[in-house]
C-alpha cells in the first residue's frame, strides 16, 4: 500500500484510525488471506511533484513544515501501523529528491515528521521494519545532480532506517 496522507479528511476532523479502517483494513485482510507480507508507504509530500507540498495541503494553505500537518501525519502513520500491522513501513518517499528539489522548509518538515513518527512507532511497540525510499537516479546523478552523490545523507537524516527502498525513472536518462 503506497498512499499520500488524506490531508483534507484529517484536517476536517475525521480520526486517522477510522479512515484507515474504512479505506485500508479490507485490502490488508485480503493480502493477509493470500499470505502476503504487508508493505505500507506513507507519503507526506506531493507524490507527483517532489518540489512541492501535497496538493491537498497547498489547497488549504498548509505545508508539511507546519506543526499541525506533522501531527496529523504522525497520527495517520501510527493508525496505519496499529490497524494494519505491516511488516514493513516506509515513512517518506524519495527523500533525496525532496532534499534536492523542494524548498528546505519542506524537506525539514518531512525529516522532522518522519523521525518523530519513528520514535512514536517504537514507543507504541511497532514491529514493522522502518524505511524511506530514495530516488536512484538522483543518487547516481542522472537527474541533474552533477554526478554520483549516493544516499549517505539519508542515513544521517533518518537514523531509524532499518531498510531502504529504491525508486527509479530509468527512461529519463538511461538509453540502454
Amino acid at each position: 500500500i503506497n498512499t499520500e496522507v488524506p490531508w483534507d479528511t484529517l484536517f476536517s476532523g475525521i480520526k486517522a484510525r477510522d479512515y484507515v479502517i474504512r479505506h485500508y483494513a479490507g485490502l490488508a485482510a485480503y493480502y493477509r488471506g493470500k499470505n502476503f507480507k504487508l508493505w505500507v508507504y506513507v507519503d507526506p509530500q506531493n507524490g507527483l511533484d517532489r518540489t512541492s507540498d501535497a496538493l491537498e495541503l497547498q489547497a488549504m494553505g498548509k505545508s508539511i513544515a507546519d506543526a499541525d500537518a506533522q501531527a496529523l501525519y504522525r497520527q495517520f502513520v501510527l493508525a496505519m501501523d496499529s490497524v494494519l500491522k505491516p511488516e514493513h513501513l516506509g515513512l517518506a518517499l524519495e527523500t533525496n529528491l525532496i532534499r534536492t528539489a523542494a524548498p528546505t522548509s519542506n524537506y525539514q518538515g518531512v525529516k522532522k515528521a518522519a523521525n518523530n513518527a519513528a520514535v512514536e512507532l517504537k514507543a507504541a511497540g511497532s514491529t514493522a521494519k522502518l524505511s524511506v525510499s530514495v530516488q536512484v537516479d538522483v543518487a547516481w546523478g542522472n537527474l541533474g545532480t552533477g554526478g554520483y552523490v549516493g544516499i549517505s545523507q539519508d542515513y544521517i537524516d533518518f537514523p531509524f532506517l532499518e531498510e531502504v527502498a529504491l525508486s527509479s525513472y530509468p527512461y529519463f536518462g538511461i538509453s540502454d
